[in-house]
């Protein structure tokens, strides 16, 4: 990587490991860097709309999306995409939480998000065990 991070967050696609966020000692970081094991190389990609840690990357349907965590002073509840046709993140929808009081605001809520891939011949072989 170009630089330490703690609270990173990250996923794979297409043969190659994507990294966001994080934290470097305070600074509340919003970079975002790809790792191409073909080349043994980190490449520095477009920046996070948003500073977050402790958030969610995930792969789907061929689209990075990057979900929840926390920015520089309270949770971070946005989903943002990158778009690949202009190279850069865009915020594509919100974290539905009901209404809150103040008590519950302060409360250290963790979002996160996974995801999985089955194949379908794993459904197919578990429809004849069935």
């Amino acid at each position: 990587m170009n630089g330490a991070r703690c609270d990173a967050f990250g996923t794979s696609m297409n043969g190659k490991i994507y990294v966001a966020g994080g934290k470097q000692r305070s600074l509340v970081l919003n970079t975002c860097e790809m790792y191409d094991p073909a080349t043994n190389e980190w490449q520095m990609m477009p920046s996070l709309d948003v500073l977050r840690y402790s958030s969610s990357m995930v792969c789907f349907q061929g689209s990075l999306y990057v979900i929840g965590g926390f920015n520089n002073h309270s949770r971070e509840l946005s989903v943002e995409m990158l778009d690949t046709g202009t190279n850069k993140w865009i915020k594509r929808s919100t974290i539905p939480i009901k209404n809150e009081d103040e008590e519950e605001k302060k409360k250290n809520w963790h979002y996160k998000a996974c995801f999985a891939t089955v194949h379908k011949n794993v459904l197919k072989n578990q429809e004849k065990i069935s």
